[in-house]
């Protein structure tokens, strides 16, 4: 009998899932009924992926008092709204700007966003950046005004990426993929180191959350069940005290 740990330290945050692959299913234990892979099926494990990874990264590369910005347009009853490729250009010249203004600093510019082109046209890009001068964002960003959000202290930011991948998903149902992913990136964010090993023992895992010291558990990240492959499975966040 064998089960899989995976174990992902990311910033703040140590995630860590058990499960069983086909394979490692205890002995005599039937595999639970897989889920019959409908277009919608696997959209939605893409969907899953998506924000598992958003995630990781949101996780180990930003911290409290980065950003979390809404850039939006003026908009002008009447006025055509602006299309998908004029957004991207206007994007690319937002970057490209941010990069200069950040080398001046002697800062590196990290970041990751996301376009939303919601079902009543509204164009809005969310991008979540480490700390600068708002006035400077707003010199970078000519076409309308920005929110800015803060990011706590606490290091976990789950709510963040699925509000994020959301948002993704609106424009992918209404206009597809302006970037051929759910979101985009820079180059420079650290990787989350992801550990897996297999687990030998004489029964299955437990649902058991051992004390870390330094830590405390996320209630509500606690999760089991069922994939859609019919593997069970058990998971759990832990983030470190500060």
């Amino acid at each position: 009998v064998s089960y899989v740990e995976q174990t992902v330290y990311a910033g703040m945050t140590v995630e860590v899932k058990k499960y069983h692959r086909y394979k490692n299913r205890p002995r005599g234990e039937p595999r639970a009924k897989r889920i019959k892979e409908t277009t919608l099926q696997q959209e939605e494990v893409n969907r899953k992926n998506s924000e598992n990874r958003l995630r990781w990264l949101l996780n180990t590369n930003f911290k409290g008092g980065d950003y979390h910005l809404v850039l939006r347009y003026k908009h002008k009853k009447g006025e055509p709204y602006r299309k998908p490729e004029e957004m991207k250009d206007d994007m690319k010249r937002f970057l490209r700007l941010m990069r200069a203004e950040y080398r001046k600093k002697d800062l590196q510019f990290k970041f990751v966003y996301v376009f939303e082109i919601g079902v009543r046209s509204s164009r809005h890009i969310h991008i979540v950046q480490n700390q600068i001068d708002m006035n400077i964002v707003r010199k970078c960003w000519p076409h309308g005004y920005i929110t800015c959000t803060p990011l706590d202290n606490n290091g976990d930011y789950r709510l963040l990426a699925s509000y994020l991948v959301k948002y993704s998903d609106k424009t992918f149902r209404n206009v597809g993929a302006l970037m051929g992913k759910r979101y985009s990136c820079s180059r420079n964010l650290e990787e989350p180191i992801i550990k897996r090993r297999i687990i030998k023992r004489s029964s299955t895992y437990r649902e058991h959350i051992p004390d870390m010291k330094g830590y405390f558990l996320d209630v509500d990240s606690i999760e089991s069940g069922v994939d859609a492959f019919g593997d069970s499975f058990f998971k759990y966040t832990m983030v470190r005290l500060e």
